[in-house]
Formats: structure tokens, C-alpha cells, sequence
């Protein structure tokens, strides 16, 4: 299932980056489009206020989804627009089918995956009408480097100054094989008219109290602090109830030294090296419960050497494991039940398996 959503993902992230750029193509036509009014995509509108609450209680919707999910932790994917503000994406799990971009609740832009032909010719026709033209068709492919896969795309965009509406698919294959049967549309629309009013309205609601203005004046400062760090010398990031969250120094504008990260309730998460950018030397992870996670070492450029222990939440011992001075896996590997039994014990010769015992819980071998 995860990559199911992440192909889904890197399909609508590929079809929404065309869409900036369709407009040129769209010019080149030289046609001229009417502004549709509010759409409805499969009961959806822009501006349409979602009852997020019903849908969780019914279990048909995702929030965060670990791959979709946008939200303040990684709001450096967001568009600038939206810095500061707490977006997320709900994704309708019963088909996944529906995404929606919200803002409190509110439907910023949606997009639509696994449609059928059908359902493709209809959301067609549908742009035709409301745009009074067809859609710019535009098919091409691409060559993968080092490999003999091509992607084939395909698609149809109507667009305004406010509002851009695609219907497009991809397929990966090699040149001699034959066009897939079964053809799968995505559709993503945007009407930035409606979309930028109800920004503009949240923002005004959030101005009007001044608890939130400054805390959404924080966020802003958080994230600038992150995109453009100081080239040299310290940085700190602490959370919105003051508590310390990142700390390290910038030498020449890469991450250089003791790097330390935090949980919200105080207690350490990370702690790490750094020579450029890249980790070096020893990293240490811990559980919110302040527990080890991971004790490790770095050689070269992101190159894991010597002894790795990774431990469980409630503090045993997960996994051990051996790594050479050039990164491979060498020597003893070991497993083990949370209750602290051995599971699996491996020998390994420069990453080559050479002996495998595996064993229950009882601590009885198996094989």
C-alpha cells in the first residue's frame, strides 16, 4: 500500500509541476478561455467547507498521511503561499481517490486519481463546457538515463489567469512494448481566485486575535530561518511553547559539528556530527520516553561503519549489527524479540551471507 501512495504521489506531483508550466503551451495555441465558475469534482467544490470530523469518525479519510500530509513539520514542501498556515491534504481512503488540499477545513484545491476512461471522456466534456474551448492536448515521452524505460505521458489542460484544470496520465515501458489495455487519468484542479480569498479570510480571522498573529509570525520566522540558515555560526529552532527543538552551527553554510534536535516535551531526539553537510563520527537517536534508539557511526560522506545497536521503545536490545571501514555489512548481525529472545543470527562476509539461524520466541531455532 505504501507504494501505491507513493507512486500516486510522484504522478500528481509531476502533473501539478506541468501545470505551471502549461501556460506557455497554452499561449502558443492562442486560444482564449472563459472563467468556469466553481466546478464540482465527485460531490467537491473549492471553497467548500468539509466535515472532517464525520469523515474520521467513519474512517474514510487520512490525516497526516505520512506521504501527503502537509503540515508545519514539513511546510518547506508548501507552496510560499501557504507558509505559516496549517494545511493538510485528507486523502479518501475508501477508493483512494480524492485528495483535498484544506485550510481549517476549507477545500483549497483537489485532485483526483484512478479515473476511468469514462469518467476521463465526462470531466472532458465538462471542461470544454465550462471553458467555452477543448483542452490543450499535449503528448510526449521521456528516455530515462542508463535504462531502456520510457515514460509516456499524456495530457489535456484548460486554463485561466485563476484556474487551471488538467486530465493527464503516464506509463512506464520499454519502447517495444504495447500501449497498456486499461488506461488510469488523474485529474488536478486549482482556481486560485477562490483559493487566495480564502486565504485572505483566514488570515484576517487570524490577525483579529493576537495569540495567533504571533504565533503565525513565529512559524513564518521558523521557516525562513530554515530556507535561508546563517551562512556561518549558530542555529537554534525551539518549539511554539518555547522549549528548545534544533541546535547546531553553519560553516559556510553547511551543517558543521554537534548537531542536537528534541522532542516538544524537552527530552533529546537526536544527536550528530556533521563534516559538510554529512554525517560523521557518532549518531545517537532516542525514543520520546527518553530511551535509546539508535546508537550508530559514520565513516565517509554518509557511510555507516563499526558497531550499529538499535533498541526498542520499551528499551531492548532490537537489532546489532557489524559494518567494515568501506560501509558493507561484515561480521555478526543480530536480531531480536521485543521480550529480549534472539531472533535471527547472520554471519556475513562483505555483505555476502554466509550463514543465516533464525528462532521463536522461545528462543527454540527453526531452521
Amino acid at each position: 500500500m505504501r507504494e501505491g501512495y507513493l507512486k500516486y504521489f510522484q504522478t500528481m506531483t509531476r502533473i501539478l509541476i506541468f501545470i505551471f508550466l502549461s501556460t506557455l503551451e497554452l499561449t502558443s495555441f492562442g486560444q482564449k478561455y472563459n472563467y468556469p465558475g466553481q466546478l464540482e469534482i465527485k460531490t467537491y467544490k473549492i471553497g467548500q467547507k468539509v466535515d472532517t470530523t464525520f469523515f474520521v469518525n467513519k474512517g474514510n479519510l487520512y490525516f497526516p498521511n505520512y506521504l501527503d500530509g502537509w503540515t508545519m513539520d514539513n511546510s518547506d514542501q508548501l507552496p510560499e503561499k501557504y507558509h505559516g498556515l496549517p494545511i493538510a491534504i485528507w486523502q479518501l481512503k475508501s477508493d483512494s481517490s480524492i485528495a483535498l488540499t484544506l485550510l481549517n477545513n476549507v477545500i483549497l484545491n483537489i485532485t483526483v486519481s484512478y479515473m476511468t476512461e469514462l469518467e476521463k471522456e465526462k470531466f472532458s466534456t465538462m471542461g470544454t463546457n465550462k471553458f467555452g474551448n477543448d483542452g490543450v492536448v499535449k503528448t510526449y515521452q521521456e528516455t530515462h538515463p542508463l535504462q531502456e524505460w520510457i515514460t509516456y505521458w499524456n495530457l489535456i489542460t484548460w486554463e485561466t489567469p485563476d484556474v487551471i484544470f488538467q486530465i493527464g496520465n503516464s506509463n512506464m515501458r520499454k519502447p517495444k512494448d504495447p500501449e497498456p489495455i486499461n488506461v488510469i487519468w488523474n485529474l488536478a484542479y486549482s482556481d486560485f481566485q477562490i483559493e487566495n480569498k480564502i486565504i485572505g479570510d483566514y488570515k484576517k480571522q487570524l490577525f483579529s486575535n493576537k495569540a495567533d498573529s504571533i504565533k503565525y509570525q513565529n512559524e513564518i520566522n521558523a521557516f525562513n530561518n530554515k530556507e535561508h540558515p546563517t551562512e556561518n555560526g549558530l542555529f537554534v529552532d525551539h518549539f511554539e511553547n518555547g522549549r528548545l527543538k534544533e541546535k547546531g552551527n553553519y560553516k559556510n553554510g553547511k551543517k558543521t559539528g554537534l548537531w542536537e534536535t528534541w522532542f516538544d516535551n524537552g527530552q533529546k531526539e537526536d544527536s550528530a556530527f556533521y563534516v559538510d553537510n554529512n554525517l560523521a563520527g557518532t549518531r545517537i537517536m532516542w525514543y520520546p520516553n527518553g530511551r535509546l534508539q539508535l546508537v550508530s557511526y559514520w565513516g565517509k560522506p554518509d557511510e555507516r561503519i563499526g558497531k550499529w545497536v538499535r533498541y526498542f521503545a520499551n528499551g531492548q536490545i532490537e537489532s546489532i549489527t557489524h559494518f567494515n571501514d568501506k560501509g558493507e555489512l561484515d561480521g555478526k548481525a543480530l536480531q531480536y524479540f521485543e521480550n529480549g529472545k534472539l531472533q535471527r543470527e547472520t554471519i556475513y562476509d562483505r555483505e555476502k551471507e554466509t550463514s543465516d539461524i533464525l528462532y521463536n520466541e522461545q528462543g527454540k531455532r527453526i531452521n
